[in-house]
């Protein structure tokens, strides 16, 4: 399943080969098509989570309500589930078992190798844009001058202490995120806010050699500005927006 979800146009021409369909009818199978991921089975068909809380049995419900549309019909005198008991045609152990061990763990094994050099196989933008959210690095602004690219001594810095904490995530890639104020043309902050993230990219992979398959420069310009504190004023906000980000993100199986 991962490797359709990665390669969706092979799956296409599997389908239409296996079934002979005209490529209209494979579009629109393709268009239905769904790909969820190791967490979501896990939380919204068994229920299991990791932490406090409880999700609804989708599988459960989902077996229990056909068996009703059966027995409504006239197609089954009584409910073929088992004893009315659909956990006896389920099996969520082994699903419940890599659910709490957890196929993105930010723990790699050590191989003695920098963990900052780990090579990283390249993704399509596609790719990229289905990677989870794992956390941002806590790093503080990194600075530049005004309007300008160009890293400053005191922006080196900031990104040398964000280094100190990748170490400890070898298994994740890095999204560089630029972003400015809300002043200005919108299209020449989203030029600069993209300047900004790739001079960090540059500055990782040539200062630490950081493979560059396992980072991706993003400038968003002034398009998602950071919400704004109680009591803070115009120009305390201000003086926030202008940032660029460090976000941790994974895969999910």
């Amino acid at each position: 399943l991962k490797f359709y979800r990665d390669n969706p146009d092979q799956l296409s021409e599997e389908l239409a080969d296996h079934y002979d369909l005209p490529d209209d009818q494979v579009a629109t199978l393709m268009d239905g098509v769904q790909w969820t991921t190791l967490a979501s089975n896990a939380r919204n068909w068994f229920g299991l989570v990791r932490d406090q809380g409880a999700f609804s049995e989708r599988l459960i419900e989902t077996m229990e309500s056909a068996a009703d549309i059966l027995v409504q019909t006239g197609e089954f005198g009584s409910s073929p589930i088992p004893n009315n008991n659909p956990y006896r045609l389920t099996n969520s152990q082994f699903v419940a078992d890599l659910n709490a061990q957890g196929l993105s763990e930010g723990v790699a094994d050590d191989d003695g190798g920098d963990p900052l050099e780990r090579a990283f196989s390249a993704l399509s933008d596609a790719q990229w844009d289905a990677l989870d959210d794992v956390g941002t690095l806590k790093v503080r602004p990194i600075v530049f001058q005004s309007g300008s690219a160009a890293l400053t001594l005191e922006g080196k810095k900031e990104i040398d202490g964000a280094v100190e904490n990748l170490k400890h995530y070898p298994n994740f890639r890095v999204v560089v995120a630029g972003h400015t104020g809300l002043r200005g043309d919108e299209e020449a902050n989203r030029a600069l806010s993209q300047a900004r993230a790739d001079s960090v990219a540059r500055y990782l992979k040539v200062t630490y050699g950081l493979d560059s398959n396992r980072l991706r420069a993003v400038g968003y310009g002034s398009a998602r500005p950071l919400p704004r504190r109680p009591g803070e004023n115009d120009r305390a906000y201000n003086y926030r927006l202008p940032r660029v980000e460090l976000a941790l993100v994974a895969e999910e199986f």
